[in-house]
């Protein structure tokens, strides 16, 4: 068996790096050459034949993170025709996945005929079952032989039909693209569930797959901006308000973002990813012909393994079901555990501040800095952690202060100061939050997002309306498919009383996205300077058709009684 582990690692780790090398293709290539490594494991080689019983230490640490084992350590000791080792992991995965595999998730309703309209326009013909689900679940696919797509009840009536049509679609692209490779890629990790490449490959192989399906929903003809304002309300809707700035600020979901607004469309792969992907291929397919000079069988010896997958696993299927009590104390009885275990109490704390246990978060964060080096980077990602806590607690003086700390240890990186300035400007100390925002532009010039936020910012003081329009300009050029950065250089020439271009921007946004109500509520705005009062009061009660947020819904009804009187 060590020889095969020998060669399949090594063609994974080829493949690993070339899937690195192509971070500029597309993600479905990245996705096939890692599927093709991964599939080297399952390819029979010499390992299959008899090998001589012999005494292995099964170090199979992750084991003891389910809950139905105690002990700290166990050794398996493998006897003359006994059962072989590898079978008591597999059996063990395989339960998990079981688990996992057959919950049911039962709908809470019949879909509505709005939503089945637009569900059967994005299936678009495809074989599948829109389901309705509670509201604490995210939009998901299930099932191989009749899949089905999760709805969360309420999302319908959150999204626009366009954003709505652009979510359900990504669910549709995996149920079309990659369920069953995913599966069989579970399969793979399954049987090889020693092997900490192989775990390490399908998270990415994850995350790839998420882009090749963002990738697929806009190939289809899906405005970007529709699909990232859907992806950011299903955020918002999944964390019940708790998301605020970090979540929407998170370095993930912000690459993804921008991912999404700077996509080419109708970009092919290059003759570079096929090579690689063929030459992958090729590795996989001769390699086991060749396995036969390796000969020598040798003692197997596999070090500890610190996966917390099946504890996490447990763990989330919990507080999916509410039981959330029950989620946080096992968690927590596995960190007492093991003390030394930093993942697992940051895991706790994580989890904690999910569900809204506050107190229970710092306290835990507070533990784990009495773990880690002071004056480090990784106690300055505990106080990011515990800093964002405080902020849902309500509590952003504490916010401030810690978020200050964690700065401080990562003077170099964009996510704690781009967290601050956020927190900052929400605590009404603009000055404070300008000075972090120019920082982010220093470490970050390009950044958009930043230059949009500062600008908008300084549109707010006196005597700064000249920066702000140059930094709005810049930043509606590094993200042109973002609606928001033109939204804030038509808001600055209305605040220049430069209103004939305010109202050019205002209109073109109102053409893009005729159900945005804030755009219509802006362009009215824009109406009433021109001099247009009707024009401006058809324009606020289209607005008022499209459901807005109740402040915005105050702001409009303000401007119309206004207008009317």
């Amino acid at each position: 068996m060590i020889p095969h582990l020998v060669s399949c690692t090594a063609v994974a780790l080829v493949a690993v790096a070339a899937a690195l090398a192509l971070r500029q293709q597309r993600a479905a290539w990245r996705h096939a050459i890692l599927f093709a490594a991964l599939m080297r494991f399952a390819v029979p080689t010499d390992w299959l034949a008899p090998v001589p019983p012999q005494q292995v230490r099964l170090a199979a640490d992750w084991l003891l993170h389910g809950p139905w084992e105690q002990a700290d350590s166990i050794r398996v000791a493998v006897r003359q025709g006994g059962l072989p080792y590898q079978y008591i992991g597999i059996a063990v995965c395989l339960l998990l996945w079981a688990r996992r595999a057959w919950r049911r998730i039962p709908a809470v309703r019949v879909p509505s005929q709005y939503e089945s309209a637009v569900f059967t326009r994005a299936a678009d013909g495809v074989n599948a079952e829109l389901r309705i689900v509670a509201r604490d679940l995210a939009p998901g696919a299930l099932g191989l032989w009749r899949p089905r797509v999760l709805l969360p009840d309420g999302l319908a009536a959150e999204l626009s039909e366009a954003e709505l049509e652009a979510v359900i679609a990504h669910e549709i692209a995996h149920v079309c693209r990659d369920n069953l490779l995913a599966a069989t890629a579970h399969a793979v990790v399954t049987v090889f569930w020693f092997h900490p490449l192989v775990w390490w490959m399908e998270r990415r192989m994850l995350a790839e797959r998420e882009t090749a399906c963002d990738e697929w929903v806009l190939a289809r003809g899906t405005e970007p901006h529709d699909y990232a304002a859907g992806i950011l309300k299903v955020c918002r809707m999944s964390f019940a308000g708790a998301s605020g700035y970090a979540g929407v600020n998170g370095s993930n979901l912000q690459l993804r973002m921008e991912h999404i607004m700077s996509m080419d469309r109708n970009r092919t792969g290059s003759r570079v990813a096929r090579t690689l992907l063929g030459l992958v291929l090729g590795i996989v397919a001769l390699l086991p012909a060749a396995s036969g000079y390796l000969r020598a069988q040798q003692q197997a010896k596999i070090e500890p393994a610190q996966s917390a997958m099946p504890l996490l696993t447990e763990v989330e299927q919990l507080m999916r079901q509410k039981r959330t009590d029950e989620a946080l104390g096992l968690l927590r009885s596995e960190a007492d555990k093991h003390p030394d275990r930093l993942d697992l109490r940051l895991a706790l704390g994580n989890w904690a501040v999910r569900a809204g246990k506050y107190d229970l978060a710092v306290a835990t964060f507070q533990d784990v800095l009495t773990h880690v080096v002071p004056a480090s980077e990784a106690a300055g990602d505990v106080y990011l952690r515990l800093g964002e806590t405080y902020r849902r607690m309500g509590d952003p003086s504490a916010a401030i202060t810690t978020l200050q700390h964690a700065v401080e240890l990562a003077p170099n990186s964009v996510t704690p100061r781009s967290t601050l300035a956020l927190v900052l400007d929400g605590a009404g100390r603009r000055r404070d939050a300008e000075k972090e925002y120019r920082k982010v532009l220093q470490l970050e010039p390009e950044s958009g997002v930043a230059m949009n936020n500062l600008a908008y910012l300084l549109s707010q003081q006196e005597g700064h309306l000249d920066e702000a329009l140059e930094l709005a300009l810049r930043a509606r050029e590094a993200l042109p498919n973002l609606l928001e950065t033109s939204d804030t250089l038509g808001w600055i020439y209305l605040k220049r009383n430069s209103t004939s271009q305010a109202l050019e921007v205002f209109e073109e946004l109102v053409k893009q996205a005729p159900d945005r109500p804030e755009f219509r509520y802006h362009l009215a705005m824009a109406l009433v300077e021109k001099g247009l009062p009707a024009s401006a009061a058809e324009q606020l009660k289209a607005a008022l058709e499209y459901n807005p947020n109740e402040e915005e819904t105050g702001k409009i009804k303000e401007l119309l009684k206004t207008l009317q009187r």
